[in-house]
């Protein structure tokens, strides 16, 4: 059924992107019955020019109600608004790491990208006029996927929003070059067909004189990022992560019975050596004379590897903790909590604890406070303990080292103003959209769902109405996005500024999701100890049982918030960069949990 609805298939190819895919959509079952079965679509069945020579016989060889043959002969198509409205929901496409994409286009000794004029693998005459820069290969082939989507280059920052909307809602499928053997998978579980060997082949590799793809050194770049098709990318990769959730495709859980003998050896083998070596590094190895894939990217939220972490934490009593050892030597952090009760945090660093309470630790409390460190919570300083902080915060706390907003506003939102005064020093965790949402939606202390708004330090707790859902999403959707540009209602206009924001304005981006780890990269990255009271949760969304659950989102019938998305998985991306570059795991975190004694 998934299979008819995409029918016919627009595969859009985006250069660089993984030609080897037509392998995989070309041999799906009835799809291509011109084209032998187990034929692989390459330079050695059909010569160096195989695109051009399958696209002049697509017409013959190839199904049309099943698959969509490009006429005029364009390799790499641009959705026009015509053809995007009229292959809509039919979409499929490979996209990859801008960065790398480039890199790899300007290394290309097949397509010779970096020759001005540029020369196709077919041409006859291989003689490059001269060879671009690599500051004019940028200006020439950077924002090329955004441009694709949208139908025209160049590509622009406004045409992100475009190509985003475009993604969520006219692609039958998306997947990642980095993440092949998952996209193969992936393809098959949503419109069916065998693996085959040949799927799993690299028929375009970078350096045809080895056969390798590897990973560039993108320090040439000298920091240059493609800040077009980086949101873009991003997008891609939170709808291919969604998808592997929904569809329950992981690297162990693919059935041997539903692949030919030799793919499914393979891709156990696979299998083995990603279960062995864990996620990693972002490539290919090879071992035992296949390839392997080690995991990278969106680790934690890729359905192999769940995580289930024991508790729920509070920021703030991490930052607490880091604050009583002043490990900090210099102006560096100022803290915008994005909706604490809403999304995991429950106030903001500024809000930390006075100097003077920091000599002198309460000589009561749980047993989780015996360390002698009082919990920033409801037992300690009353359920308007955010206030209280607040309110002291310029008496209590050293104004070199931390933020004390003035007036009293809990969840600040970035003025341009604000922005750069701060920048490079914000602090902040982030929650999947829909679930911070709906966490809100629940939530019996802050009243977010009463109208007006009714805050836990309210008097009166009667509420003149409750929001119905829709009224609800209406209101408070779109939250973190509007706290990082300054403004509400966020727009589609402001996710490019939110994810520059993110990238160059923060210090430090953690997820309320990975409370563990964030906590310990946290102290990685600034030093101190971690104490058990960061692993409590003082501000659960159930007070009564002091729970904090993951919510069903069956209930937002199929909505998302396509603004904070794109937010939030640009912030997953920057809290699993950081846990690679500093060596954080749950393996390495070990001291960290046993110091806290929560291991």
């Amino acid at each position: 059924m998934r299979r008819l609805k995409a029918s016919p298939m627009f595969w859009l190819h985006i250069p660089k992107c993984g030609t080897s895919f037509a392998n995989t959509v070309m041999h799906m079952p009835n799809m291509c019955p011109g084209l032998g079965e187990n034929l692989s679509i390459d330079d050695e069945q059909f010569g160096k020019c195989f695109e051009r020579t399958l696209q002049k016989n697509c017409l013959q060889w190839c199904d049309q109600s099943l698959i969509h043959c490009s006429w005029p002969i364009q390799a790499h198509q641009f959705l026009s608004d015509e053809k995007y409205e009229e292959y809509k929901g039919k979409f499929v496409a490979l996209l990859r790491q801008p960065e790398q994409r480039l890199l790899s286009a300007y290394t290309d000794d097949g397509d010779l990208f970096r020759a001005e004029p540029y020369i196709g693998i077919c041409a006859e005459n291989r003689t490059p006029e001269r060879i671009l820069s690599l500051d004019e290969f940028k200006s020439k082939w950077a924002h090329w996927a955004t441009g694709q989507i949208v139908g025209h280059l160049p590509a622009t920052l406004a045409d992100v929003p475009v190509a985003l909307q475009r993604l969520r809602e006219g692609f039958a499928f998306v997947g990642l070059q980095e993440e092949w053997d998952l996209s193969v998978c992936l393809f098959h579980t949503k419109f069916g067909g065998p693996c085959r060997n040949l799927e799993f082949l690299d028929t375009r590799p970078s350096d045809r004189a080895t056969g390798n793809t590897s990973e560039y050194d993108t320090s040439i770049l000298d920091g240059w990022v493609d800040e077009i098709d980086g949101p873009v990318y991003t997008e891609a990769q939170r709808l291919f992560y969604d998808d592997l959730k929904r569809y329950g495709v992981s690297h162990v859980q693919r059935k041997d019975e539903e692949m030919g003998d030799e793919a499914g050896n393979a891709f156990r083998a696979r299998a083995e050596c990603h279960h062995n070596y864990g996620p990693l590094a972002a490539k290919r190895l090879e071992r035992d004379g296949v390839w392997c894939l080690l995991e990278a990217g969106f680790y934690g939220n890729v359905a192999q590897f769940p995580v289930d972490f024991k508790y729920p934490l509070n920021i703030i009593a991490l930052i607490y903790g880091f604050f009583i050892d002043m490990v900090v030597e210099r102006r560096f952090i100022a803290f915008y909590g994005l909706v604490g009760a809403v999304s995991g945090v429950v106030t903001l660093i500024n809000e930390v604890i006075l100097k003077e309470l920091l000599k002198q630790p309460r000589p009561y409390g749980s047993a989780n406070r015996k360390q002698g460190s009082p919990s920033i919570d409801d037992e300690q300083f009353g359920k308007c303990f955010e206030r209280t902080l607040q309110k002291n915060c310029l008496q209590w706390c050293d104004q070199s080292l931390i933020h004390c907003n003035w007036p009293i506003q809990a969840h600040q939102f970035l003025s341009d103003e604000k922005y750069e005064e701060y920048k490079g020093k914000f602090v902040a965790l982030l929650r999947q959209p829909e679930q911070r949402l709906l966490s809100a939606y629940a939530d019996d202390g802050d009243l977010f769902r009463a109208e007006p708004y009714i805050g836990i330090c309210a008097e009166n707790r009667t509420p003149e109405r409750i929001l119905s859902l829709d009224e609800f999403k209406s209101k408070w959707a779109h939250w973190a996005t509007g706290q990082i540009v300054g403004h509400l209602p966020a727009t589609l206009a402001d996710v490019p500024v939110a994810l520059q924001r993110l990238r160059e304005g923060f210090a430090f981006v953690g997820l309320q999701e990975e409370w563990d780890l964030s906590v310990c990269l946290f102290h990685t990255k600034f030093g101190g100890p971690c104490r058990n009271l960061e692993f409590l949760d003082t501000r659960p969304s159930d007070r009564a049982t002091g729970n904090t659950s993951e919510y069903d989102t069956s209930i937002l019938d199929g909505w998302v918030d396509e603004i904070d998305g794109p937010v939030y998985t640009e912030a997953q991306r920057l809290f699993y960069d950081d846990l690679k570059r500093y060596g954080v795991s749950h393996e390495t975190c070990q001291a960290c949990y046993q110091e806290a004694n929560v291991a």
